[in-house]
């Protein structure tokens, strides 16, 4: 059943050769305190998965140009769900293959509470696939680590901590400086 995420529906409040840069993904990217100090437009949803990307496709990349970046955290809550992994790697294939902007993957992140649902080596081998996939891509698109500590999570172990969202913004800036206004 496709459910439509007004969020996803994304246009750049600017147009001509300024570019935006979009940071989408489940309740990691929902969740991420504001202010911040990346110059993006945050789109999180509790729960997103890849399956849901596929279903609004067409509202994410309508309106997104070449100069536009994409940034996108999904993936986790099919682990969480039992999801089939051949799946969701098809799904997000199949949505970044859709854009036409550059990709920037941020690695499904093995928190704490992730070893009970799925391995290390089977989260490995999830981001190495996508990340193969971006490489071939010829358009800057890539995949981001996000190596974090225990003490970057919250309560839940799932979500992070204010400390947790520091970290991750200083991976991303300093992985991504070539990209940002």
């Amino acid at each position: 059943m496709k459910v439509d995420y007004p969020a996803l529906k994304l246009e750049c409040p600017t147009t001509g050769s300024v570019s935006c840069i979009f940071i989408i993904g489940s309740s990691v990217i929902a969740r991420w305190p504001t202010p911040n100090t990346l110059p993006a437009i945050f789109r999180g949803i509790e729960g997103l998965d890849t399956y849901d990307l596929v279903a609004n496709i067409n509202s994410i990349y309508t309106k997104l140009d070449t100069n536009d970046v994409l940034m996108c955290y999904c993936g986790s809550n099919d682990f969480f769900d039992n999801l089939d992994t051949t799946g969701s790697i098809n799904n997000l294939i199949a949505v970044f293959a859709a854009c036409k902007c550059k990709i920037v993957y941020l690695k499904v992140i093995y928190s704490p509470r992730m070893r009970y649902f799925v391995s290390r080596k089977t989260i490995n081998a999830f981001n190495t696939q996508i990340e193969s996939y971006l490489c071939s891509r010829n358009d800057c698109s890539m995949a981001v680590t996000l190596d974090l500590q225990r003490r970057d999570f919250g309560w839940d172990g799932v979500h992070l901590s204010k400390q947790g969202y520091e970290t991750l913004e200083d991976i991303i800036r300093k992985e991504t400086d070539h990209l940002w206004p």
